[in-house]
């Protein structure tokens, strides 16, 4: 009596893409007042690397004397630090307020820093910044009261750790931190939204890439959940959630692909690189076994080989999806993976951007700040690309199973009309043995008869003509010309053996049959035709009246 929920689920997502919009409307606009880049202050790094800020003040010099060396800072034009391959790095933060909060939002390297100042007595203080799960593992903290000064130096630790300086007084530190919550919010609510939604598709459809999608999702959303640091700030007391973040990163990868391979339907494409992928898959695998067991044991080249090793299957798998895709788009706009192949390799060509940049910014190479943000942005994106994909798969599917509806409706009005055609033939065929047994044919007509029976259905008229007749009739495609029969037979012999409910006489020359369509018009003004089929037969004016009847 009652269905699951989901059977009644509308197969159209397009309500879930128009929310995606409005998310993305609202990434935008906290974008836009995020409050970085509205600070006064100004930041510089140093040229080198030094052991104390006792040593890189002998190599600044006092403020009333020149430095020794050249100067050791260079001002920077924005408030991004990228360290690259250095192992840690000196800033130099001037015009602060002593109010403010510093704020150092930063990658995943989760490695403690320093900050120094002056108290009003000269001296040197040093205080060890900590990241903490509930700000995502970014260094927080109030600049200290006793600071003489607006300028305070920072030190940072970490290879290639990306970090964005923020000096933000209280209410503005406290908006930001609410504004990103809500953020957080949004993107982690409408990844729960599409997997829940995926997997009610899956359960109705029963479509493995809907599976394979809100598997991927899943993965994603614990990938994002661990790099910002939620994972630690929900579960405080797991230590080894501090770090997840690589083993999700390859989960990812494993999943990404495997959904790829349901939704591209690799297996059919080609074989062989279905098994290429699962392959890959397998080495990826084996890495992330090894990198939460014996990773810490093992030494730092051959942890590196395998590090190595394991980027490269990931770039493979990604390229092996790409290929996929290639081939499902050569298969022409005839193929059912030909739009949900365009929409992949968009996907795909946005992915391979993000890690190309990525790449660079990581390196040093271009000063492109990255942030969870922006990745979040990203797969916002990705997800938009991807559901319009499932899109045009579930649409297509709909358009499939209307034509089998309307195959199956014209195959069972073909079936019935051919039930009743043989109804029709076998009511004849009864009354023809009727009249053979009442002796009322004449042999000599049985051949004759025989050639009209199993077309009696599709005869339009009969024609007499002396001793013989001409059937028209049409059997098969209308839109043909119609056919003709002989018959060495006259029209009476035909009414006696089939009957009225075939035949009906229209004219001394005519027959008609009663069950085809026709329309009666006026020739003159006592005179009338029928038009069957676009031929014109003539109404005896004593056949009239009964004609009449039939129309």
């Amino acid at each position: 009596m009652f269905k699951p929920f989901w059977r009644s689920l509308s197969i159209n997502p397009l309500w879930p893409l128009a929310a995606l919009s409005v998310f993305l409307l609202l990434v935008v606009i906290h974008e836009i007042q995020s409050p970085i880049g509205e600070q006064g202050f100004k930041v510089y790094q140093a040229n080198g690397d030094y052991e104390s800020i006792e040593a890189l003040m002998a190599v600044q010099g006092d403020a009333d004397s020149k430095p020794i060396f050249k100067p050791a800072f260079k001002e920077l034009p924005h408030n991004y630090i990228n360290l690259g391959s250095h192992p840690s790095a000196w800033l130099k933060i001037t015009d602060a307020a002593p109010d403010n909060i510093l704020l150092v939002q930063r990658n995943a390297i989760k490695r403690a820093a320093q900050l120094y100042y002056q108290s009003g007595d000269k001296v040197w203080h040093e205080q060890t910044l900590v990241g903490t799960a509930q700000f995502h593992n970014h260094l927080v903290t109030n600049l200290p009261k006793q600071m003489a000064t607006g300028t305070f130096y920072l030190r940072l630790h970490g290879r290639y750790l990306r970090a964005t300086i923020e000096l933000l007084p209280q209410p503005l530190f406290f908006d930001f931190l609410q504004r990103s919550a809500v953020y957080d919010g949004l993107y982690y609510g409408m990844l729960l939204l599409f997997i829940v939604y995926n997997l009610m598709l899956y359960i109705r459809l029963k479509t493995a890439s809907y599976l394979a999608y809100s598997a991927l999702l899943t993965t994603l959303l614990l990938w994002f959940l661990s790099g910002q640091g939620w994972l630690t700030f929900i579960f405080p007391n797991i230590q080894w959630l501090q770090h997840i973040t690589v083993v999700l990163g390859l989960m990812l990868a494993i999943s990404a692909a495997e959904f790829a391979k349901h939704y591209l339907r690799v297996k059919t494409l080609s074989i062989r690189l279905f098994k290429v992928l699962s392959t890959l898959q397998l080495v990826i695998g084996a890495f992330l076994l090894a990198k939460v067991t014996v990773a810490e044991a093992l030494p730092p080249m051959v942890y590196s080989i395998g590090y190595g090793v394991g980027l490269t299957a990931a770039l493979a798998l990604m390229a092996g999806c790409f290929a996929a895709a290639l081939l499902g788009v050569r298969q022409g706009k005839t193929s059912a993976l030909y739009y949900p192949a365009w929409y992949y390799i968009a996907a795909t060509v946005l992915f391979f951007v993000m890690a190309f940049l990525m790449g660079l910014s990581a390196g040093n190479i271009i000063e492109l700040p990255f942030s969870w943000r922006f990745l979040q942005l990203a797969s916002v994106v990705e997800v938009v690309i991807f559901s319009a994909g499932l899109v045009s798969i579930v649409h297509q599917q709909r358009l499939l199973h209307q034509q089998q509806r309307q195959q199956k409706h014209q195959a069972e009005a073909a079936l019935a009309i051919a039930q009743a055609e043989l109804v029709t033939q076998l009511q004849v065929t009864n009354q023809l043995k009727d009249n053979i047994m009442k002796s009322a044919l004449d042999p000599k007509l049985f051949p004759q008869l025989a050639k009209i029976t199993n077309i009696l259905p599709h005869v339009y008229y009969i024609k007499a003509s002396g001793n013989w007749c001409q059937v028209s009739y049409q059997k098969g495609n209308a839109n043909q010309k119609s056919k003709q029969i002989d018959l060495e037979c006259n029209l009476q012999n035909l009414i006696d053996s089939f009957g009225e409910a075939c035949f009906v006489r229209v004219h001394k020359s005519y027959l008609i049959n009663p069950q085809q369509s026709f329309i009666l018009q006026r020739r003159t003004s006592a005179d009338y035709d029928l038009n069957i089929k676009g031929e014109l037969i003539p109404v005896g004016r004593k056949y009239l009246n009964e004609v009449k009847t039939l129309v």
